[in-house]
């Protein structure tokens, strides 16, 4: 068990790692607020890192997770929608966004701002999107961002316009009742159904989180 002098330097440094990191990322001022949106995404994509956020207007890039390049965006309509998400598929990036109609686009060279629509086939209405590819190369797009509807899922076929493989199936549901954390207010008091958005899929060590 870590002592108390262990906790605090621990803590120490972490805020110095923190201070370092704000402090070198240039242009992220401006969208900070957006950058906590629960769907923000940073993926890594020859050589670079990518990262994605809510009515940015653009994205980023870097090296090294310490310093990055904006590049604003004009060639995705859809850039200043809620949560993003994105997909690394082959030697192509995808992005998609929560704008209520799909709309995809893609971009083998995101360090330009060349993105293509793509004729996509996933028709049904997404809040909150998010994109899982398996180890297996299965791709899958979950969603959901609602105090009614619960957060579902279903396979698609990036090769075929993000063809959807099956029906959609309900994921998560709402249990105000067992899980107290789901009902709204400063104290948890409010007698309604909270809101369910937000779902990221992540795999580790062979389990799904």
């Amino acid at each position: 068990m870590a002592t108390k002098k262990e906790i605090l330097e621990s803590e120490e440094l972490l805020q110095k790692k923190r201070k370092s990191y704000y402090l070198s990322d240039e242009g992220f001022e401006k969208y900070k607020k957006f950058l906590s949106d629960p769907n923000q995404k940073k993926f890594y994509f020859k050589g670079y890192y990518y990262m994605f956020a809510s009515k940015s207007g653009g994205y980023w890039r870097s090296e090294d997770l310490a310093k990055w390049e904006y590049i604003p965006c004009t060639t995705i309509p859809t850039m200043e929608d809620y949560a993003p998400t994105i997909l690394v598929y082959g030697d192509t990036l995808y992005f998609t966004a929560s704008s209520g109609n799909t709309r995809i686009y893609k971009n083998a060279h995101p360090e330009k701002d060349a993105w293509e629509e793509v004729d996509t086939k996933l028709t049904y209405r997404q809040h909150d999107p998010a994109f899982f590819k398996d180890d297996d190369g299965r791709v899958y797009i979950y969603w959901g961002c609602s105090d009614v509807d619960p957060i579902v899922g279903v396979e698609v076929d990036p090769k075929d316009g993000f063809r959807t493989i099956g029906e959609p199936k309900a994921l998560i549901h709402h249990n105000c009742d067992k899980y107290g954390w789901e009902v709204p207010g400063k104290n948890n008091e409010e007698p309604r159904q909270g809101w369910n958005e937000g779902p990221c899929v992540l795999k580790h060590n062979g389990r799904y989180y």
